[in-house]
């Protein structure tokens, strides 16, 4: 078994590496960068429903939810899982199992597979009682990443798979933005029903700061004045001929 125990093992392994993998930006192309827009605008939704949740369990569903997605973005351009698969390779040639790749990379996919599918479980019930509102963001979660760890393996087979055309687009782009526009759409779902409920709750509050105004100014116009002088709508004749007071008359001396 080879093990990686001196200077010129390292060299090697660097070099090796280094024959199919750089960090650095790759993939050019249209679509490549549409992916990687698609990956950076779930990640601003992501942390915008993050904003405005209260519950625990939904601010961790989508706080990791952001940085999935902004490490995806990344890794769209770096192509990291290429340097994962170029590791095994290379640790396969240096061990001398490289013949056997295929087994390791069959189990590698079930591997992911079993792993997305208990990631999902647990999601499911950390998310319990909001499934209803989240299952489209927790399945094109469980979609993208199990994708993304799927092409990491470079089978053949899988990768013929994703290179063949649907309606002059690769079965990769439609598979990988395919778990994107699901969490997009579930995230703005979310931002729309917050907004209308604030909306809501905005046009309930003028409404009662109306009837009470409303209430204060009907209120004043209604309450008791006090008058003075002659009774209110009698004429100045009828003030005049008020009758006096009755005095009696003294008597005249004789």
């Amino acid at each position: 078994m080879w093990v990686a125990d001196g200077e010129g093992d390292v060299g090697v392994m660097i070099g090796c590496l280094g024959g199919d993998w750089t960090p650095a930006f790759g993939d050019r192309g249209v679509l490549a960068w549409i992916t990687v827009l698609a990956y950076l605008a779930c990640a601003a939704l992501s942390v915008a429903v993050w904003r405005g949740v209260d519950q625990r369990a939904l601010r961790r569903f989508w706080g990791a939810m952001a940085i999935v997605m902004l490490f995806l973005a990344v890794n769209k351009q770096l192509d990291l899982q290429t340097a994962l698969n170029e590791t095994g390779r290379c640790i396969s040639m240096a061990q001398g199992w490289h013949d056997y790749r295929r087994y390791a990379q069959m189990l590698f996919i079930i591997l992911v597979v079993v792993a997305v599918a208990l990631v999902f479980k647990r999601g499911s019930q950390m998310m319990r009682g909001h499934m209803q509102s989240h299952w489209l963001a927790l399945a094109g979660a469980a979609l993208v990443c199990g994708y993304v760890l799927i092409r990491a393996s470079s089978l053949h087979s899988v990768d013929a798979i994703g290179n063949l055309s649907v309606l002059g687009l690769s079965v990769n782009f439609l598979l990988e933005n395919a778990g994107l526009v699901l969490i997009a759409l579930n995230a703005t779902r979310l931002l729309r029903l917050r907004s209308a409920r604030r909306a809501a709750e905005r046009a309930a509050e003028d409404e009662r700061r109306q009837a009470e105004e409303t209430m204060s100014q009907t209120t004043g116009m209604t309450s008791p004045r006090r008058t003075v002088g002659p009774t209110a709508g009698a004429s100045k004749g009828e003030a005049a001929e008020a009758p006096r007071p009755f005095r009696p008359l003294k008597p005249r001396g004789h």
